[in-house]
């Protein structure tokens, strides 16, 4: 019988934090420096009070005119979301992937028995617990997705074949793994891989449920034809492929109709 994984099972305790009067550049230089995409913002006694993600720092940090200069005064309390989802840390893994589906959200604020913040869990903590279900729907930042490669395609008997360029230079070394996702709204393919490169307790718990990528000297190949037939996907069988640097997620999108 399988364990229910809880979020206290897959979230991040070491919670990256910025008070309510820090200036959003500070907020900004914790996200650059832990390659992360949130964080939360608390007040003097480390209570919840809002989010910051790295779109609300885009939006207030673009200057609105060519050759303008970003304002740099903001503070965390004047940018922050405040309307907050959270979860607590006994909460099914499942019930927060339906959360982050439903809320169009990235990331979830963890809240322990006296309701105090204990840690945080995203889409990419999920991953190796929804049985290939990316929770892609939850991801909006689809829109910041860059970096054109060559293109990807299904086979007959839908293996899912994508350029070996595909693959940062980190991931070319010992066995690599992959879990896929699909966005409904969007009809785009999201492929994480993972090398294993990790303690071997750790390693165990990534790949849960990851395919293995077998490589030739040009592609590499993910077997996905149960992944294809469940999501329908049959009448696709080429996508352009883009990268999402922030995350290394690989994001297929469709290209080409088979007749």
């Amino acid at each position: 019988m399988n364990k229910l994984v809880l979020v206290r099972d897959v979230m991040t305790s070491d919670v990256r934090t910025v008070h309510l009067d820090a200036p959003v550049t500070v907020a900004a230089k914790r996200m650059s420096e832990h390659r992360i995409r949130h964080v939360i913002v608390t007040d003097a006694d480390g209570r919840l009070e809002g989010i910051l993600s790295d779109r609300d720092l885009l939006k207030e940090l673009t200057p609105t005119s060519p050759g303008g200069k970003p304002n740099t005064s903001l503070t965390a309390r004047e940018v922050m979301s405040t309307q907050l989802t959270t979860v607590k840390e006994d909460t099914p893994v499942r019930e927060a992937a339906a959360i982050f589906a439903s809320k169009k959200i990235g990331c979830l604020p963890v809240l322990g028995d006296r309701g105090r913040l204990v840690g945080v869990v995203s889409v990419i903590d999920m991953l190796p617990h929804v049985n290939d279900r990316y929770v892609a729907d939850a991801h909006p930042e689809f829109e910041f997705y860059t970096g054109h490669m060559a293109a990807a395609t299904f086979e007959k008997n839908g293996d899912l074949v994508l350029p070996i360029e595909c693959l940062g230079d980190s991931t070319r070394e010992g066995h690599l793994w992959a879990h896929l996702g699909y966005s409904r709204d969007a009809k785009r393919v999201a492929v994480k891989l993972i090398a294993e490169k990790h303690k071997e307790g750790e390693q165990e718990k990534r790949v849960r449920g990851a395919r293995m990528v077998v490589f030739t000297e040009t592609h590499c190949i993910i077997p996905a034809d149960d992944f294809r037939s469940h999501y329908g996907l049959q009448d696709l069988n080429t996508f352009e492929v883009t990268h999402d640097t922030m995350t290394d997620c690989i994001i297929l999108s469709p290209a080409v109709k088979s007749t």
